[in-house]
Parts: structure tokens; sequence; C-alpha cells
């Protein structure tokens, strides 16, 4: 009676990890995939904005004959560009880190179930 009664045991223990498992895989899933829509419209946000300080940099060009404001437009739109640069890559940066992130959770909870499993499938 014992054997199989272990084997059950065993049985119902391995069906709780593989649905924690699963939780933690969805879990993970979902974050990723908001992370990945988010830095998607980011980006997308930042390149609209470069289009509209490269449009406002050609106007500049065309529409003022004066040099000198011209000039000093040109300078104010190239900084807001390199601030602009400066600000996309820091965003990309932390989404990259908040990515490593959600992996080293997963990592962790994922070894954290299964060290789980082994200890408690000990007899």
């Amino acid at each position: 009676g014992t054997v199989t009664g272990k084997s059950n045991n065993n049985n119902n223990n391995n069906k709780e990890i593989e649905i924690e498992m699963s939780h933690i895989r969805q879990q993970r899933q979902r974050m990723l995939q908001n992370l990945t829509e988010l830095k998607i419209e980011k980006s997308r946000a930042f390149k609209e904005e470069k289009e509209v300080i490269m449009e406002m940099k050609a106007t500049a060009k065309t529409r003022l004959k004066l040099s000198d404001p011209k000039e000093t437009l040109q300078i104010i739109l190239d900084d807001l560009l390199r601030r602009l640069a400066e600000v996309e890559h820091g965003t990309e940066r932390w989404f990259d880190s908040e990515i490593q992130e959600v992996e080293r959770n997963y990592n962790e909870k994922t070894n954290n179930a299964l060290t789980n499993s082994r200890s408690s499938a000990a007899p």
C-alpha cells in the first residue's frame, strides 16, 4: 500500500509544479509582451518627434532669409535633436534592463519551483 501512496503523492506534486511553471511562463509572456508593445510605441513617438524637428530645420533653411536668426534656430533645433537622441537612448536602455529583470525573475521563480519540487518529492 505504501508504494502506490508514494507514487500518487509524487504525481500530484508534479501536476502542481507543472501548473505553477505554466503560471510563471504566462506571467513572463505577459510582461515581455507589455514591455515590447510599450517599447514600440515609444520608438514610434521618438520617430515622430524627430520628423517634426527635421521639418522645422528644413523650413528654417528655406523660409528664413536672415542669416543670423536662421543659424540660431538651426543650433537650437540641432540641440533639440541631440537631447531627443539622448532621451531615446536612455529609454531603450531602461526597456532593456526591465526585460532583463523579467528574465531574471523568471529564472529565479523557475529554479525555486524546481527546487521545491525536488525537496518535497524526497521520501
